[in-house]
């Protein structure tokens, strides 16, 4: 899996592209843990600069794997409690897919304290950043 992340210039919101490898690609050198990590600390240095963030992580380009999907819970289970985790209530997690093992996952991360699904959950891109444009009150389309 190769994971790239882009920033949407001027707004709180990262997009998280989980991909696989194309033809002839190779994998990072980095383990997924190693990326994980150091995204982790964009998250964090957004937090400085806002008061709630968009995490938006697009499986659309990825093959679903089930013990991909598990692996990603447990990642998801360490970082719980943590600083620009997933469980953060400044961060807004929004998942773009349409794998059921997507949703499952979303569903795993529950509500929030309003009762809204934690996880925001869309089949495209374009849906997801909608939502979020609604949900701001703003214009993100700006994505490159």
């Amino acid at each position: 899996m190769i994971l790239e992340l882009e920033r949407i210039p001027d707004t709180p919101i990262l997009v998280l592209y989980a991909r696989d490898p194309e033809p002839g690609e190779s994998q990072p050198s980095q383990s997924i843990a190693t990326q994980i990590s150091a995204l982790h600390s964009k998250v964090l240095d957004l937090l400085e600069d806002y008061e709630t963030i968009y995490r938006v992580i697009d499986f659309t380009r990825l093959h679903i794997d089930p013990s991909d999907v598990l692996h990603g819970v447990a990642q998801i289970g360490k970082m719980r409690g943590k600083p620009g985790s997933l469980s953060d209530p400044r961060v807004r997690p929004v998942f773009v897919g349409k794998h059921p093992l997507i949703e499952a996952s979303a569903r795993t991360l529950g509500n929030d304290p309003n009762g809204r699904p934690r996880v925001a959950l869309f089949k495209t891109l374009d849906q997801a950043l909608d939502f979020i444009d609604r949900e701001r009150g703003q214009d993100s389309s700006a994505i490159a």
